[in-house]
């Protein structure tokens, strides 16, 4: 795979649909809806529910009536699907279940997916240590350390995570092959510099799902300390970037033409792209169901033009009838109305409604397909900052998508002299 191809043939992707990606649905309604062809909405609004879950998760686009969405979808999908996953060497066996304690299912799914590609990675390169930026308790560390014999550093600003590391580093035996694993607390940015202790020499830089920019600062701290010779970056909370100064951080990017993402397109990037189950689709669609009709009611029956954030609520409030919610969230905004429960209703299900509301639930549907493409161009543009930066670059998917969405790695070794 070549990054610089894959990052400009994006790049020319994403320049055809900013405002797809750049406008969240409901908050820039009605002028959002200008961006979605009418026939892109009816094709799939004339599929049925099956086929319309299997296009939400991306499995397949054949049903759809329109060629032309079909092929935009499956042009997404393509990109995404040339970051192949990772294939480790070694065969390690299997930890003891003390190991694993404290470990939720997502956690310890990384941590026996990571720990055969970082024992693959220092010993093909030499490497004598590993420093996990974010480590919190340390799971990761302690298993290096005492299950692999690689010294392990653990960095983290939350002490009271770190004391929870170390009690739990001390309880219980491990292999005679056993390193060191220690934990420093320390709060990382761009000035503060990673503490390495002396001594300490040719080692990986771990990020396990560093948040918004603490990726930037962990691939800078790479570029610049002469100690790390290998780094392995796995980014998350992309809606904590800075729009400016936080993407198109490469020299490539800075020569194609900066792609502007907002807000809204790095919190479509945030989000679990994991498949959903038939229930999951049916409850995500009741949802927006509600909410859809609800900012309607605000902007056709109240006069209330402005966007009003209704989600963060329980999913029990969509249990019940419309009329109840839309009361609920009346009350939640602090928004006097002389509605009644039967003319609440009565909107709800009135088919103007029903109408505008399966449209931009069909649109939300075609917005979704981008959030995993703005996603790799943040990766890749990273990756290329570190080619452009002396390093052997490539970039794999590490865990299983339904597990952890989060799963494209970014692994960066210096030559060896």
């Amino acid at each position: 795979m070549n990054i610089e191809t894959l990052f400009t043939d994006i790049h020319s992707f994403l320049v055809c649909y900013q405002k797809i990606v750049n406008e969240e649905i409901l908050i820039f309604f009605p002028s959002s809806m200008k961006s979605y062809q009418k026939n892109w909405i009816k094709s799939l609004q004339q599929i049925n529910s099956e086929d319309l879950l299997d296009a939400y998760n991306g499995v397949n686009y054949s049903p759809m009536i329109d060629s032309s969405l079909s092929e935009i979808l499956i042009k997404a999908n393509y990109f995404y699907n040339q970051i192949k996953s990772v294939t480790p060497q070694n065969s390690l066996t299997t930890l003891p279940p003390r190991a694993y304690v404290g470990m939720k299912e997502k956690k310890r799914h990384e941590i026996d997916n990571l720990r055969s590609s970082i024992v693959q990675i220092c010993n093909e390169n030499s490497l004598n240590g590993v420093i996990d930026i974010g480590g919190g308790v340390g799971h990761l560390p302690r298993i290096l350390a005492q299950h692999h014999g690689i010294e392990s550093l653990s960095i983290d600003q939350d002490k009271t995570l770190q004391q929870q590391g170390v009690s739990r580093s001390n309880k219980y035996p491990v292999s005679s092959n056993a390193a060191k694993i220690s934990f420093i607390n320390a709060t990382l940015n761009k000035v503060e510099r990673v503490p390495i202790p002396s001594g300490l020499d040719n080692l990986l830089l771990v990020g396990l799902h560093t948040c918004g920019p603490l990726a930037n600062i962990l691939l800078s701290e790479a570029i610049k300390n002469s100690a790390i010779k290998a780094v392995l970056n796995f980014g998350c909370c992309y809606l904590k970037l800075d729009g400016v100064s936080d993407i198109n951080i490469s020299q490539l990017a800075k020569k194609t033409g900066p792609i502007n993402l907002s807000k809204y397109a790095l919190t479509l990037a945030t989000r679990s792209h994991a498949s959903l189950t038939t229930t999951e689709f049916n409850d995500t669609k009741r949802v927006k169901d509600y909410r859809y009709s609800f900012h309607l009611l605000l902007n056709q029956k109240l006069g209330i033009n402005d966007f009003l954030a209704t989600d963060n609520v329980s999913m029990k409030i969509y249990a019940g009838s419309f009329e109840d919610y839309a009361i609920s969230m009346l009350n939640r905004l602090n928004i006097t109305s002389n509605l009644t429960k039967k003319e609440l209703q009565d909107f709800y299900l009135f088919p103007e409604t029903k109408k505008i509301v399966s449209e931009l639930f069909i649109a939300s549907i075609i917005r979704w397909q981008f959030g995993k493409i703005i996603e790799l161009y943040i990766l890749l543009d990273r990756a290329l900052y570190l080619k452009e930066n002396g390093f052997l670059v490539t970039l794999y998917k590490y865990f299983e998508g339904r597990i952890s969405p989060r799963n494209i790695g970014i692994l960066g070794i210096l030559p060896q002299k």
